[in-house]
């Protein structure tokens, strides 16, 4: 997973959502030993992006924990990427400071 601040930065916010428009297939993580923050952030964004039609991935290495499972699509936060067939056209870290915290 290739993760850089630069795209925001350099290319601002325009550039960003074309990425997203133009993708079909998105990976969504975020750090591991997610708190709330993490997996509010991955199930937002993830959620709302499957409702326009994306078809999402959400990983998370160390799972959603227990306390936060009540959470819509909880279910669907995947620890392992070893049987997810195919490849993304990007993938986005939320909430993680860099792609040795995604995990």
């Amino acid at each position: 997973m290739r993760f850089s601040r630069d795209l925001i930065v350099s290319n601002g916010l325009d550039s960003i959502i074309k990425k997203i428009k133009d993708s079909d297939r998105i990976l969504i993580t975020s750090h591991e030993n997610p708190d709330g923050d993490a997996i509010g952030s991955m199930l937002g964004l993830g959620l709302g992006l499957e409702r326009i039609g994306k078809d999402i991935v959400l990983y998370n290495k160390d799972g959603v924990p227990g306390f936060l499972q009540f959470l819509p699509g909880s279910g669907k936060v995947l620890t392992s990427l070893s049987k997810v067939e195919g490849s993304f056209d990007i993938s986005i870290a939320v909430d993680c400071t860099g792609p040795d915290r995604a995990g």
